[in-house]
């Protein structure tokens, strides 16, 4: 299959209005397997006593391969992995794997299969489901995302850029794609 650049584009990733990042973020101990887990940030922070951090909205890169899409990190902490399916099944950041690696349906309301062309807007509430598996839930918590994990959920997109060929060079290129608050 080839990259559809018409149907590809960036993106901010959010579910239920958290931002998403990686266990080992944010800065607490796991077990190496379980470190580079995608998680939601925590709606307050774990140690009201200590230091403000500031994280960037997780910022991804939807390769379009058909009416299926291949999430790649632009971001800083896992820069150019991808949004994969772990070990334990959690969808976690993992370098590419070629055929391997996991890839994403969007679904709409309905549950039936979209492409950034049926998305008239730039910000729209979608199903993921990995292809040939499930559509990705989470556990009670929001804790980890997994295809059994438990509650099936929407996620945020904010779409930033359209049409976008395969992306290359370093984070630092995408610094103008990438809000703090």
């Amino acid at each position: 299959m080839s990259l559809n650049q018409k149907r590809s584009f960036y993106a901010h990733l959010e579910y239920n209005g958290s931002r998403l990042t990686f266990r080992n973020l944010l800065n607490e101990s796991y077990p190496a397997s379980e470190a580079n887990v995608l998680t939601t940030l925590p709606s307050q922070p774990r140690h009201p006593a200590g230091p403000t951090r500031t994280y960037p909205k997780f910022i991804a890169y939807f390769a379009c391969y058909e009416d299926y899409y291949n999430i790649e990190i632009r971001g800083h902490g896992y820069f150019a992995h991808y949004i994969s399916k772990g070990a334990t099944g959690k969808l976690s950041a993992m370098p590419g794997a070629g055929g391997k690696t996991t890839s994403f349906n969007l679904l709409d309301d309905n549950k039936r299969i979209i492409t950034l062309d049926d998305l008239g807007t730039n910000n729209a509430n979608i199903y993921l489901k990995a292809r040939n598996a499930g559509i990705i839930q989470s556990n009670s918590n929001a804790q980890y995302f997994s295809e059994r994990a438990g509650t099936t959920l929407k996620f945020n997109l904010e779409i930033l850029q359209r049409n976008v060929d395969y992306p290359g060079a370093t984070p630092d290129t995408y610094e103008d794609l990438i809000d703090e608050d």
